[in-house]
């Protein structure tokens, strides 16, 4: 079958096809994901590209279903298109599932077997500009390449034409994370055709922008006084009288202290630090993380659900001449 796809720019994931008089039947697949950074967790990372733990596939004549409870998403590889419905939104996204323009560096085969759902499997990996893949197939479910042959993400359509079968477990290794997914149950029976009706809902490209738009929000300072009179009432203006300097011929002076902080999931200002650090008076940074550290935020969110999120504002300090 096909591997499951995410999207962090996305969010999201998809299976892979098969031919007609090829696999029929459902798949389930457990997921996890282990980050490779150490400022963005795990779980961070599966709310980011919207990873559920388990996700089951229905296929049959060609045609894809992978449902969990956070997304249906319908696959059709002829048509080099996949359809996205989230939880909680009525719009179908639209995924060009023919995008994927990494290069592919090597394609290595081991004969090493590997027991998956009760199946003895080989191992295929790619590795592209992009990641790394390690597939885990039974040459006994076969599935045809030509189905496969648009289906460019994670370069599936390699996959599929060096096995001609349908993946039983898939590794990506990217430099933020590893993701597996692994078969825990085959079920060959006959699957109802219908199932693979599109839902009638507006449908939408789903590019990057798109995605940020529709499912991503920045930060927001919560105070009712708005951010900026926020910044006029907490900072010390003896601060700034002291140590930001006016010129001789000038009746006004300003200096930024650029500072960088985490808003937490609960909007809490966590790991505050000074960018300039080198440039600015030390008793002058020192009030902008203070200042910074009592302000609270709307926390930053994707597909509705909270994360932390690393961002950077400027506090200025000005003076004027009496």
């Amino acid at each position: 079958m096909k591997k499951t796809v995410f999207l962090a720019s996305s969010l999201l994931f998809v299976t892979v096809a098969i031919a007609q008089s090829d696999f029929e039947g459902i798949l389930t697949y457990r997921n996890n994901l282990v980050s490779k950074t150490g400022d963005i967790t795990s779980a961070t990372w599966k709310k980011i590209i919207g990873q559920p733990d388990e996700v089951t596939t229905m296929v049959k004549d060609g045609n894809f279903k992978q449902s969990s409870n956070k997304s249906e998403v319908y696959i059709s590889p002829r048509q080099g298109k996949a359809y996205a419905k989230f939880k909680g939104y009525d719009t179908l996204y639209v995924i060009d599932v023919t995008a994927d323009t990494s290069n592919v560096l090597s394609v290595t085969k081991d004969p090493a077997k590997k027991t998956i759902a009760g199946y003895n499997c080989n191992a295929l990996t790619i590795r592209t500009t992009a990641a790394t893949y390690t597939y885990f197939y039974s040459p006994s479910i076969h599935m045809n390449p030509a189905v496969d042959d648009k289906y460019r993400l994670s370069r599936e359509d390699i996959f599929r034409k060096e096995t001609g079968s349908l993946f039983l477990s898939e590794q990506e290794e990217n430099k933020n994370y590893t993701t597996t997914q692994t078969c825990v149950k085959v079920e060959q029976k006959t699957v109802d055709l219908a199932a693979f009706t599109l839902p009638d809902l507006p449908q939408k490209e789903l590019t990057p922008t798109s995605f940020a738009a529709s499912f991503f929000r920045i930060p927001q300072f919560s105070g009712e006084e708005g951010w900026a009179a926020f910044l006029q009432k907490k900072l010390d203006p003896d601060v700034a009288a002291k140590y930001v300097k006016i010129g001789r011929k000038e009746t006004s002076a300003s200096q930024a202290v650029y500072v960088s902080f985490t808003v937490s999931e609960a909007g809490n200002v966590l790991n505050a630090s000074v960018d300039n650090k080198k440039e600015v008076p030390s008793k002058l940074a020192e009030e902008a993380l203070r200042v910074i550290s009592i302000s609270h935020w709307r926390p930053a969110t994707v597909f509705g659900q909270p994360i932390p999120y690393r961002m950077k504002a400027p506090i200025t300090f000005s003076v004027v001449k009496e």
